[in-house]
């Protein structure tokens, strides 16, 4: 978590230092929690025990980024893992069409050229919005992954500065994967046994 910290507390300078651009300060992007379940891939798919706790996560690691606006999906699963940090911040989450990377692009440029963003979206509308916001290599976020956390500071007419960090930790304890909670006081069986 400190490394976490140092490493947004270095962007955030360095975003201080850079001379203004015609774009948004910083765009935080980042894929909902843990959902109740792995094939659940509806509208109103709830998140999960882990999921929940990933959100009061992102809310304690982002509540002092300066977020001035918040962005969710359609879906249930997007919109709560935001609610933590809005409700911390008094922001409203606000909904948007992931699946057309491009207007939600011209949307922070247009409506956002001075906040800080963040994001919430999908395993796979994620990686479209960061190459409409310039960023060439494309990203790959797994199924499992829940911790990426990414950084995006756009610098005028040349590509964004991305970091893609890291927040929590992907214990596969997602609840839908899960045959059978942990008992909580079962220890770990020397290797080799099950």
């Amino acid at each position: 978590m400190r490394t976490l910290t140092r490493s947004l507390a270095l962007a955030l300078l360095a975003l201080w230092l850079l001379p203004s651009a015609a774009a948004q300060q910083a765009i935080f992007l980042v894929r909902h929690a843990e959902k109740i379940a792995e094939e659940m891939q509806a509208i109103d798919t709830p998140l999960s025990k882990a999921g929940k706790a990933r959100a009061r996560l992102l809310a304690d690691t982002l509540k002092d980024a300066g977020i001035t606006v918040i962005y969710a999906s359609r879906a249930v699963r997007t919109q709560d893992t935001a609610a933590p940090l809005a409700r911390a911040l008094g922001l409203e989450v606000k909904i948007i069409d992931q699946d057309r990377p491009r207007p939600v692009v011209e949307r922070l440029r247009t409506r956002n050229s001075k906040d800080v963003v963040l994001i919430v979206g999908h395993s796979d509308t994620l990686p479209d919005i960061l190459n409409e916001l310039g960023y060439a290599p494309r990203v790959k976020i797994r199924p499992e992954e829940y911790t990426n956390l990414f950084l995006v500071i756009p610098r005028g007419d040349k590509p964004p500065s991305v970091l893609r960090l890291r927040f929590g930790e992907n214990l596969g304890d997602n609840d839908a994967r899960r045959k059978t909670p942990p008992s909580p006081r079962s220890k770990p069986s020397p290797a080799g046994q099950p």
